[in-house]
Formats: structure tokens, C-alpha cells, sequence
């Protein structure tokens, strides 16, 4: 069944909207007005869901899945522009229960949005006379995966009614959530994996096990993070993931790759983000890190595969730009049996290098400067991880400690 026809049944059959409206935003020349736009914008939380989310029963994504992130952002500028369509932030809130990816993204922008328009979203539970609904909506704004988010401040500018209506819903969420249903952090449906505050950055399915299910490869990355530091990144551990998942069947998965250390930060290659070009298919997978801008750039391209119930670092290719001139490289590993230790599950892409020093030492320093406090002292010929060197002063990590320093102290 080909994309259009797929968007109409669906369409017809669950959300009742107009196929062909919705067909044209997957048209990049195509450009509605934002009344066209906000009308043909689904109308309820299921509608929602048809149209953008993805289907864990089915395993696979739904029309508009792709162009979801690109439509919510415009819905949320039009709203925000023109506050007179906010009801239907409100009218897909009914009755929704927190999904990765997609509904996640519009449940935080909700989130945000109410925060700054309480009057407006007071104004709208107050017309509503069926408690179940206004209950429903504030359901649908605490649900997550991990922590209860605090929402209490929503409804501090509506009716006491309102008020205890949602410390009624807080209080048997959390009653409801810290009993033996909630999911544990190895096993459960994709929104399991998606810690709080977190979203899914990028998203491939493939049956990499051959057992006939599609299992998921997920980047998470955490939400607001252009205004994460490095240093703040490394102290609460809001850092991007790679997370492989095994599907069991019927929507179900089993952790069986978490790794912290493998997918570059967004600003460890100021100004530029230092990660891109995510592919996955069958029993590979492979990502490039990016090194310098401008006319000075390196990208280097990992490529696990998938053998013998192991992810293993199989080729490394490299390409150098210098001014016009390119020079590419590929370095073959997984046939070399000293390197099949590199599991993706332990792979870290950070820079390593030496301390070289004519003292025997050299200082780790807390901030960028050589007055700055000493953390410790660490000898030439240590091996450490190299955070980040975009500046003089290079933040590295030597064991369980991270500080700086000066750049002519260290040899690559």
C-alpha cells in the first residue's frame, strides 16, 4: 500500500479528517495558511496519535511520523501568535497517556505553554462540566515514564474545584505508578526507555536478531539541550544515550545496549553540533563524529555490526578536509581478534591523549586559567579523555576527575 492511500484509510477510519489536506503538508513546496494549517491539525488525542505517533503494536510509524517535529513546532508558533487556537492543546490532552517521541515533544511544548497562559488554560477547564475530562487532561500532563513532573502551579489561577481536582489526580498517579505495574528500567514498551526530560533525538527500527520482530535503536537527547553546558552535561549526567532495544513481540522490549559515552554532546564541537549522519539497517549501525569547522573539518564515521549476540566496532572510516583537499581512510577491525573487545555497549568516542610535561606533571585546573584552583596532579605519560578542545584551556577527564588543562601539556 503506497504512503497516500495508507494516509487516507487511516485517516477515514480513525481520525475522520480530511485526507487530502494532510497529504499536502507531506509536499515540501506545499505551505499552508496557519488557519488552513491549524484546522487540518488533528482534533483529538487519538486523532493525534494516527496521524504522527508511532504504532508499537504494529511496529511501524504512522502517515505523517517524519514530518511530526516540523508540525508541531508551527502549531506551537501559531498558537503562541494567535492564543485563540490553544483549545486544541487542550482538546488533545483529553484522554492521552504519554508516548516517546511525538506525544512526548507535545506534552512538554503543552507543558510550556500553560505555564506561561494559566488564565487561558483556566478559562478552558472552567467551560468543561464533565469532571472525567478536565481529570483526563491533567492525567495526561503528570503522565511520564520516570518522576512525576510538578504541576501543581498549573492551576493556581483556576477555581478551588479545579485546584483539588488535580491534587486528587497527582495524588492517584503516584498511588497508581509506584505499584508493581510500573515498568522497570530493563524491560517495557519504547516510552519506557525515554527518561524524564529526555527525547528521542533519532529513532531506526530493524530486526538486527533475525527473529523475526523489529527492534529499536533510539538516541535520546536530553530536552532544552542547547542550554546544557559540557560541564553541567558531565555533573547530572544529562548526556545523549544510545539505547538498543530487543523486541519480545506485542509492542514489548528488553534493554540490551545503554551506552552514555558514545554519541558526541551538541556542543563539544562549538559552534557546530559534533554528531550527525545516524544510520541503521539489518545488523548495522554506524554514526559519525565531527571534528573542527570551516575549511579545517574531520569526520569519522563508526560502523558496529551485529554478530554472534554481540555489537562490535566492525570498520572506522575517516575523511579530512583540508582547504580543497580531502583525504578518506577505512580501517577494518572486526576480523582483528585483539579488537573485538570494542562492544558498542563500553565504546566511548571521546579524544584521548597523553600528558607530556618537562616537570613530570602537569595541573588539573577547576576553571580555565592557571590561577585557577589545583584538582590534582597528573603525571606525563597518563592517558586521559579529552571532553573538550575547542579553546586553549582543554577540559579532559583523568579517572573519576574532570577539569582543564592547557592545551601544550597535551600530546595527541
Amino acid at each position: 500500500m503506497n504512503k497516500l492511500v495508507f494516509v487516507l484509510v487511516v485517516l477515514f477510519s480513525s481520525c475522520n479528517q480530511n485526507a487530502t489536506t494532510l497529504d499536502s503538508f507531506q509536499q515540501p513546496k506545499t505551505n499552508p495558511s496557519d488557519d488552513k494549517f491549524i484546522a487540518d491539525f488533528p482534533k483529538s488525542y487519538a486523532d493525534f496519535v494516527a496521524v504522527y505517533g508511532w504504532n508499537e503494536e504494529k511496529e511501524e510509524p504512522s502517515p505523517l511520523y517524519d514530518e511530526s517535529e516540523a508540525h508541531i513546532a508551527r502549531f506551537y508558533q501559531i498558537v503562541e501568535e494567535n492564543p485563540k487556537y490553544s483549545s486544541k492543546i487542550y482538546d488533545i490532552a483529553q484522554n492521552g497517556r504519554w508516548q516517546a517521541d511525538v506525544v512526548n515533544i507535545f506534552q512538554m511544548k503543552a507543558l510550556a505553554y500553560i505555564k506561561n497562559h494559566k488564565d487561558d488554560f483556566c478559562t478552558y477547564l472552567k467551560n468543561i462540566k464533565d469532571t472525567n475530562k478536565t481529570k483526563s487532561i491533567y492525567y495526561f500532563l503528570i503522565d511520564k515514564p520516570t518522576a512525576t513532573p510538578n504541576v501543581i502551579e498549573l492551576s493556581e489561577k483556576c477555581s478551588e474545584e479545579n485546584k483539588k481536582l488535580l491534587e486528587a489526580v497527582i495524588k492517584e498517579y503516584k498511588a497508581k505508578n509506584t505499584s508493581s505495574k510500573t515498568p522497570s528500567a530493563s524491560s517495557g514498551n519504547l516510552s519506557s526507555f525515554v527518561p524524564n526530560d529526555f527525547v528521542v533525538l533519532e529513532k531506526a527500527m530493524a530486526d538486527y536478531n533475525a527473529d523475526g520482530h523489529q527492534d529499536a535503536i533510539l538516541i535520546l537527547s536530553p530536552v532544552n539541550e542547547n542550554t546544557i553546558s559540557i560541564e553541567e552535561s558531565e555533573k547530572t549526567g544529562k548526556k545523549r544515550q544510545l539505547i538498543i532495544l530487543e523486541s519480545t513481540g506485542n509492542g514489548h522490549y528488553i534493554l540490551a545496549v545503554k551506552n552514555e559515552n558514545i554519541i558526541p554532546c551538541l556542543k563539544c564541537n562549538a559552534p557546530a553540533d559534533s554528531y550527525s549522519d545516524f544510520k541503521a539497517k539489518n545488523n548495522e549501525l554506524q554514526f559519525t563524529k565531527i571534528s573542527g569547522y570551516n575549511s579545517q573539518v574531520e569526520l569519522i564515521t563508526f560502523i558496529f555490526k551485529y554478530e554472534q549476540s554481540e555489537w562490535l566496532l566492525s570498520r572506522i572510516s575517516t575523511s579530512e578536509k583540508s582547504g580543497n583537499t580531502t583525504e578518506k581512510n577505512v580501517l577494518t577491525l572486526i576480523k582483528k581478534p585483539k579488537l573485538v573487545a570494542l562492544d558498542l555497549a563500553n565504546f566511548a568516542t571521546y579524544q584521548t591523549g597523553e600528558i607530556k610535561d618537562a616537570d613530570g606533571y602537569t595541573n588539573l585546573r577547576q576553571e580555565k586559567n592557571a590561577t585557577s584552583k589545583i584538582l590534582e596532579k597528573i603525571n606525563s605519560g597518563t592517558r586521559i579523555q579529552i571532553l573538550d578542545n575547542s579553546s586553549d584551556w582543554w577540559r579532559i577527564k583523568n579517572k573519576e576527575k574532570t577539569g582543564y588543562v592547557h592545551k601544550s601539556k597535551i600530546s595527541i
